[in-house]
C-alpha cells in the first residue's frame, strides 16, 4: 500500500483521524492490526480497501462506529476486519461491492432510518450475522443472512409485508415489528450478545 506508515504497520494499534479530514483514501489502513480507530464526523468517504485486512488476526475492533455524515463506502472497505457490530448511518448513499465481506465475527448489522434498500453485495461471504435492524423506510431487501435469529423492524407488520423480499426470511428468524427502540448499542458480555427481550434492544459494553 502506498502510504507512509505501511512499513511500520505492525506497530500501529490505535488510529485517531483528525477532525476536518473528509476522506479516508484507498488502502489507507490496509492490513494494519489496529485494536481501535476513531473516525470524526467530518469524514464523508471511506475508500476501497481502506480498512481491509487479509490476516486472520488483524486486530479486534469489536464495534466499528461510522461517522454520522458518511456518504460513500468503497469496495472491500472493511473486508476481513473483525468487528462484531456495524451501524450504517442514513446519510450513506453508495456502498461498494463486498464492503464487509469475509468478516469472521460480524453478528449485528444495523441500518438507520432512511435506507430504502438492504443491499446484498456489501456482505457477500459473511455468514455470521444473527441480528439485523431494519428501518421502516425499507422498500426492498436484497439480502437476509441464513443464520439470522432476529430482525428488528421499525414499521408495522402490514408495512413489512409490502417490502420486496420480505418473504425470504430464514425459518430460524423472528421478526419484531413496530420497534420503538433503535438497536444503537450492543453489549458484549464474555463474548456473548445479550438481548433485553422486553425492549428488543442490544446494548454494548467493551470487554
Amino acid at each position: 500500500a502506498d502510504v507512509p506508515w505501511f512499513e511500520i504497520r505492525e506497530q500501529i494499534k490505535h488510529v485517531v483521524i483528525s477532525d476536518g479530514i473528509t476522506r479516508i483514501g484507498n488502502n489507507a489502513f490496509y492490513d494494519v492490526p489496529m485494536d481501535s480507530i476513531s473516525i470524526p464526523d467530518s469524514v464523508t468517504e471511506i475508500g476501497d480497501y481502506a480498512l481491509s485486512t487479509a490476516r486472520l488476526s488483524g486486530g479486534t475492533l469489536p464495534v466499528l462506529n461510522l461517522p454520522q455524515y458518511l456518504k460513500t463506502i468503497g469496495r472491500h472497505a472493511f473486508n476481513g476486519r473483525g468487528f462484531r457490530v456495524l451501524r450504517l448511518p442514513s446519510t450513506v448513499e453508495e456502498i461498494g461491492d463486498f464492503a464487509i465481506s469475509g468478516n469472521p465475527n460480524l453478528e449485528v448489522l444495523s441500518f438507520a432510518e432512511g435506507f430504502e434498500t438492504i443491499p446484498s453485495m456489501m456482505v457477500a461471504a459473511t455468514y455470521t450475522i444473527i441480528a439485523m435492524d431494519v428501518p421502516a423506510s425499507a422498500k426492498r431487501i436484497e439480502f437476509l443472512p441464513e443464520r439470522l435469529t432476529d430482525i428488528y423492524y421499525h414499521g408495522t407488520e402490514a408495512q413489512w409485508n409490502t417490502i420486496e423480499g420480505h418473504d425470504n426470511v430464514p425459518k430460524s428468524a423472528t421478526i419484531h415489528c413496530e420497534l420503538n427502540v433503535s438497536v444503537t448499542d450492543v453489549r458484549l458480555y464474555n463474548d456473548d450478545l445479550i438481548m433485553q427481550k422486553g425492549a428488543h434492544k442490544l446494548l454494548y459494553e467493551s470487554v
